[in-house]
Formats: structure tokens, C-alpha cells, sequence
């Protein structure tokens, strides 16, 4: 049976490797994973699944030796993917297309275009990948139009196929928590903007009762304890650092904040919590607004700042407890359904049978 094989750099913790892990359950045998410089938590889960993994610890000099690696299996082959937006799995991807691999190679966009081009020698080896191989996968509208904005590509060349969740492990429960719960889930990075979540609890002061959880870890997890303490909120804001039972927090949230401040490519954490029936608030950006309708499933903020973040937060524990919150949460799950894992991988295979023919 031929394989669809998804090219990652690196097999760390992230939207994009667990998301992979998560196809990959959806349909073992059709689907193999390469670890082409390391391995990592969501590699070893792989391994552990019994997934298809090879891990090959290849560093940027190794371009000729992966397409030959890669060219030895063509047989074998149904597409190639690529998800890390590694200058190196680009060329290869240009390498095998002017040697005429016959099967497709897709690269797979996971964020907006000036997030993962940030070089002029990067745009240009992306501008020749993406010139020859046979389409490109993005992750919402909002991707595929930051795509065109900045690459005279023809816009079908470029497929919208939007992440899905595990619907199985996020499940609505009864919310017998009787404190106001709120919650964050990624990474601590600048570009999620939890800084302006602080900031935004800052000027609430005491007006409302409340427990922050702020779950995950980043680089920035240093500065934001540090600038929890110059607020004085380490007794409402607290650092759970990773957890492997977002389910469980996110079922006994009150609501969900996702306060990024960059072109959010997709932001699985909102479908996430939305699938529990969780109300979240995030700022209108990139492609959020594509799947929350501020008011019916959830609630925008349209301008990024800490002091609008504040007013959103205020407004929703006004509805807490109110049949019109408890409607929006009921809304959140609904569309949180279209967003299966199940629909993704299955997507992904019709695009590449499609494209074969088959």
C-alpha cells in the first residue's frame, strides 16, 4: 500500500507535530512520518502508537542525501507533505520536482506567510518551491490570502483545509464550578499575547472574583511570572506550566482567553475548549473570525489591546450563569464538530487522490 510521507524537522511539542499525531491516528496505515533533524515528545508518542516513524538526524548539509533517500522509495510513494517551514525540506522539494519525482509534493502552510518568511533567502527558495511543486495546503482562508497578498501563485493551487481535534477527548460535562474560571492554553510566547491578559486582569482589579490558569510553557513564561508579581496577582494568576489533561481544564473553565496578537493562523486551542462548550474571547485576527461569530459562539474583541481585552472579560461575566452564555456554549460545541481530526485526514487524502487521479 502506497503512503502519504509527512516531511518534519523536528518532533518536539507544537500545533503542527501534534497535529500530525493526530492524523496519523486517524488512518495508521496510509500515513508515515519523517523525522528528518530530530526527534522529540510528539516523535516518541509516535513510536509509542506504533505509528510509521523514521527519524534520520540529518542536519541542513544533507539536502542530496534526503532527496535520495526519498527518490528510493518513489514506488512506494503516494505524496510527499511538508510542514516545518525548513529552508532545507524546501529544497528538496524543488531538488525532486526538477528530477521529475512523479508523485505530488505538497508544502503545508501552518501559519500566515510573514510568520514563516522572515528572510529574503528564505522567500526566495520558498518562491521556487512553491513555483514547482503541485499545490500548497493552508490552514484557513486567512492563510491562503497572506499567500497571495505577498507570491503570484494561481489561488487553486492553493487548498484550505482547516485542523481538527480529537472530538472524543473534548466532551461538553456539566459546570458545577461555582468561580468565575478562566483559562489559557499554548505556548508562552510573545505572539500569543498573554502580557496583555495580565495587563487586561490588572486593570479589572478586584470589580470581579476570579482564578486564572495560565497552562503551558515558552520562553517568556520568566517574564510574564515576573510581571504577574509587579501586579500582585499571584494569588488569581496561576502558571500550570504543560499538562497532558487540557480536557479536564478546559471542561471546568469558565471561559476561555486566546488573546494572540499576531495573524493567527488557525488557533487549535480555541476548537479545543469550543468542543467542551467553553465560551472563549479572543481578538479578531487572522483567521479566528472565520469560525467565531462574536456573540453566538463565542466573543471578539476588535481591538488589540489590554484595555478593550478588560471590557470583554467584564461584559461576559455580566452573561455568566445567563441562558444566553449557556446558548453561546452550546453554539461552540456545534462548531466545534465541523473541526473533526476525521475531516482533516480525510481532506488531506482526497486532495492527493484527487490530484493522482484516482
Amino acid at each position: 500500500m502506497k503512503k502519504i510521507i509527512h516531511l518534519l524537522w523536528t518532533g518536539g511539542v507544537g500545533g503542527i507535530e501534534k497535529l500530525c499525531l493526530t492524523i496519523g491516528s486517524c488512518n495508521p496505515n496510509f500515513h508515515e512520518f519523517w523525522f528528518v533533524h530530530e526527534g522529540g515528545i510528539v516523535y516518541e508518542q509516535m513510536v509509542n502508537k506504533g505509528l510509521q516513524v523514521k527519524l534520520f538526524n540529518y542536519k541542513n548539509k544533507n539536502v542530496i542525501r534526503l532527496c535520495k533517500q526519498i527518490k528510493s522509495c518513489e514506488n512506494n510513494i503516494e505524496a510527499i507533505i511538508i510542514h516545518h517551514d525548513a529552508t532545507m525540506l524546501w529544497c528538496d522539494a524543488l531538488i525532486l520536482k526538477v528530477m521529475h519525482f512523479a508523485p505530488p509534493i505538497y508544502m503545508y502552510a501552518h501559519c500566515a506567510y510573514s510568520d514563516f518568511i522572515n528572510s529574503e533567502g528564505k522567500k526566495r527558495v520558498f518562491h521556487y518551491a512553491a513555483l514547482f511543486c503541485d499545490g500548497i495546503i493552508a490552514i484557513s482562508n486567512s492563510v491562503k490570502e497572506s499567500i497571495l497578498k505577498h507570491e503570484n501563485i494561481k489561488p487553486e493551487k492553493i487548498a484550505i483545509i482547516y485542523n481538527g481535534i480529537d472530538l472524543k477527548k473534548f466532551t461538553m460535562t456539566a459546570n458545577s464550578n461555582d468561580k468565575f474560571v478562566i483559562t489559557f492554553v499554548g505556548r508562552l510566547i510573545y505572539q500569543k499575547g498573554i502580557q496583555l491578559l495580565i495587563e487586561a486582569l490588572n486593570e479589572i482589579g478586584n470589580k470581579i472574583e476570579y482564578e486564572c490558569y495560565i497552562v503551558g510553557d515558552g520562553p517568556e513564561r520568566t517574564a510574564l511570572e515576573k510581571k504577574v508579581e509587579i501586579c500582585h496577582l499571584q494569588d488569581k494568576i496561576i502558571f500550570l506550566g504543560n499538562r497532558i489533561d487540557i480536557p479536564n481544564i478546559l471542561q471546568n473553565s469558565t471561559i476561555f482567553i486566546h488573546p494572540a496578537i499576531w495573524e493567527e493562523g488557525f488557533g487549535i486551542t480555541l476548537i479545543e475548549a469550543m468542543s467542551c462548550g467553553t465560551p472563549c474571547i479572543a481578538f479578531r485576527r487572522g483567521a479566528i473570525p472565520e469560525y467565531i461569530k462574536n456573540g453566538v459562539n463565542g466573543f471578539l474583541v476588535d481591538d488589540v489591546s489590554s484595555e478593550c481585552l478588560a471590557d470583554g472579560i467584564l461584559k461576559v461575566y455580566q452573561l455568566w450563569g445567563s441562558k444566553q452564555i449557556n446558548t453561546v456554549g452550546l453554539n461552540a460545541r456545534k462548531t466545534a464538530e465541523n473541526f473533526s481530526c476525521e475531516k482533516t485526514e480525510e481532506s488531506i487524502r482526497e486532495l492527493v487522490l484527487r490530484k493522482k487521479g484516482k
